[in-house]
């Protein structure tokens, strides 16, 4: 072997005691073991007595694997003598009341209804769904009635900016502020008014912030208020 014809007598002597000596070790802890197992067998044996026991004497359920069964060919499928599937019609008449903007399925006319019903009557969504329906016959969901809000806030956000330009660019501006409860939360409705325009914006604050905000810098017109403190800031005409 290579490595031990380089050993003299007495190194391979004190490697063979040694090797004895892990053997010994090896055969107790291997003995160890199988008492080990001997009494976890013996566990099991009486765990599986007792299993028996409590079923009535009858004896553990073996666990097996269901063999696979071979797939049957499809035939061609009966036809039932009632189908509840949706059936298309082709339309025989095309009846336009509107424009419809983009995708939508309604109108012009039908989205300024909802819009105003919803923000100049404070209406609810669930109600407006109802009154749609029990007006026009139309059905359309929840979900619908707000993104055609969110179309429409988006649509006129250009004109709103333009609104606000006008209010700026006044000689005179009348501003107020009130209270405002919008989805259950506390805020206020800003007003700023001119002889022909109406600037409103909703926040949840009455600070100065807001005002400064609105009319900046480019405002040098005379502001009218009721000498509330957030107006305190414009040091032009009031």
């Amino acid at each position: 072997m290579s490595g031990l014809d380089d050993l003299t007598r007495e190194e391979l002597k004190a490697l063979v005691l040694k090797l004895h000596e892990t053997v010994q070790i090896q055969q107790r802890e291997i003995a160890e073991l199988k008492a080990i197992v001997a009494k976890q067998s013996k566990r099991i044996r009486e765990l599986e007595a007792e299993v028996a026991r409590l079923r009535g004497g009858r004896p553990p359920l073996d666990f097996c694997i269901k063999p696979s069964v071979p797939k049957k060919e499809k035939g061609p499928r009966k036809r039932r003598k009632q189908s509840f599937a949706r059936v298309s019609f082709v339309a025989t008449k095309v009846v336009l009341y509107g424009v419809a903007v983009g995708k939508k399925r309604v109108g012009i006319r039908l989205m300024s209804v909802i819009v105003h019903l919803k923000t100049v009557c404070r209406v609810p969504i669930g109600q407006i769904k109802k009154l749609i329906w029990t007006l026009w016959g139309l059905k359309i969901s929840a979900g619908e009635i707000a993104e055609i809000l969110h179309d429409v806030a988006q649509f006129g956000e250009s004109i709103y900016d333009d609104l606000l330009g006008s209010v700026r660019g006044s000689p005179v501006v009348c501003a107020d502020e009130t209270g405002w409860r919008e989805d259950g939360i506390n805020g206020y409705i800003w007003s700023f008014s001119t002889p022909d325009v109406r600037y409103y914006t909703y926040r949840h604050s009455r600070g100065a912030l807001v005002a400064k905000e609105v009319l900046s810098k480019s405002f040098v017109g005379a502001l009218v208020s009721d000498f509330y403190a957030a107006y305190n800031f414009y040091d032009g005409v009031k």
